[in-house]
């Protein structure tokens, strides 16, 4: 799907990721409206990127509920939905404090689901759109500390992998992002607090590139352009999200013939 004309949502759209997606898109033609719970922050970003801001909690499910209605209200029928939105604690799972897991888990893994159930009906009618969630590298390989972050990313991941199933025949896309470290952004500064994390960040950074906000934006929307399912950025870790993929790319064989 080409960006130009279309209207795209982009949670989490007043910090790091959330801002280059945000204006990459806005650069390539489209209509943007980005979410986020810090008014201020916001409507600073959405003046400079000529966005619409939408100012929402994503952990509030009364105030999730009419995320899709008011963007829509705002900008017209939604296109391209870019759940980017999250939030990462760093402890062993035995430190993990009480409410943090029901947190996480709300704003991860049950709001972008929430938010493609509210897309979906309306895109499948206009026989239009396509659904971005962005997911983690720790998502599908177990990092110590990141316990109750890596199983809501591993959430989403399962999630999107059976939202591109349901969705075959239709016109629409999902794509699942996984991303490697990323420079520069608060969540990733938040992870290296933990000294196991520093060290480990520090040993792939010989292996893997060090990626930018602006590194992901753009091949977040090459990826949208292309309607490609998986995008793995870098790109050197496809191999690791591909075993983690097997065992339902193998799965699909049973269903091969059967009609919905």
């Amino acid at each position: 799907m080409k960006l130009a004309g279309t209207h795209a949502l982009v949670t989490g759209g007043s910090h790091g990721i959330g801002i280059e997606i945000a204006r990459e898109f806005a650069a390539r033609g489209a209509r943007v409206t980005v979410l986020g719970r810090d008014k201020e922050r916001l409507a600073a970003v959405a003046a400079e990127q000529g966005a619409t801001p939408l100012v929402a909690d994503l952990a509030d499910p009364e105030r999730l509920a009419t995320v899709l209605s008011e963007a829509e209200a705002g900008l017209g029928p939604v296109d391209v939905l870019v759940n980017n939105a999250a939030l990462t604690a760093v402890a062993p799972a035995q430190s993990s404090p009480a409410g943090e897991t029901r947190l996480l888990m709300d704003v991860n893994a049950t709001a972008p689901m929430e938010l493609c159930r509210q897309a979906l009906p309306g895109m499948l009618e206009r026989r239009r759109g396509h659904l971005v969630n962005v997911s983690t590298l720790a998502a599908v390989s177990a990092v110590p500390e990141l316990s109750v972050y890596g199983a809501s990313k591993a959430a989403l991941h399962q999630y999107t992998a059976v939202l591109q199933r349901d969705l075959k025949g239709t016109p629409l896309t999902a794509t699942l992002a996984t991303l490697g470290e990323v420079a520069g952004t608060h969540m990733m500064e938040q992870a290296r607090q933990s000294p196991k994390i520093a060290a480990v960040s520090k040993r792939l950074s010989r292996l893997l590139p060090v990626l930018t906000p602006v590194d992901v934006a753009r091949q977040l929307a090459d990826a949208v352009e292309r309607d490609a399912r998986y995008v793995t950025i870098p790109r050197r870790l496809t191999p690791v999200v591909t075993i983690r993929n097997l065992p339902s790319t193998l799965n699909d064989l049973a269903f091969l013939g059967l009609r919905s």
